[in-house]
């Protein structure tokens, strides 16, 4: 799994969406185990972008967003009606939902490296001494968990 942390905040993310039509798009597995994407963390987002006047178009997400044939499948469609997609998931997952649905994409979110969840349930960090994302976070000064 890939590790990630926010890099704005939901003022931050309403400025860089004024003005246009946006698509959520989230992946359902590392995305949401790190808690910064996930169908209900982009619902709970698409709340609140909305209540500041952004238009989103849709929300959606599949289990593995860096496999195409799952984005096109999961998301093809919806993303016809939006100016911009923004994507809550990893590097790769955002270089994918560019060219399947060829639109301009926003990350506000950075892969930190590979990790893999502990048997508590924590995402750790599979690069050195297993770090929590948490201290991760701290380290990078990155924010974790969800916009909202």
């Amino acid at each position: 799994m890939q590790l990630m942390l926010r890099d704005r905040d939901l003022a931050q993310l309403v400025s860089d969406l004024r003005g246009k039509k946006v698509m959520i798009w989230t992946c359902n597995t590392c995305a949401r185990l790190c808690d910064v994407g996930g169908s209900s963390n982009a619902q709970r987002l698409a709340t609140a972008l909305r209540s500041e006047g952004i238009e989103v178009t849709s929300v959606a997400s599949a289990k593995a967003s860096c496999i195409a044939t799952s984005v096109r499948d999961n998301g093809g469609k919806q993303s016809e009606a939006c100016d911009i997609v923004l994507v809550l998931a990893c590097d790769t997952a955002r270089i994918v939902a560019g060219e399947v649905f060829a639109r301009p994409c926003l990350n506000p979110v950075v892969t930190v490296g590979p990790g893999y969840i502990s048997e508590s349930g924590t995402p750790v960090s599979s690069e050195g001494t297993g770090r929590a994302l948490e201290t991760v976070s701290a380290e990078e000064g990155l924010p974790a968990g969800p916009f909202v």
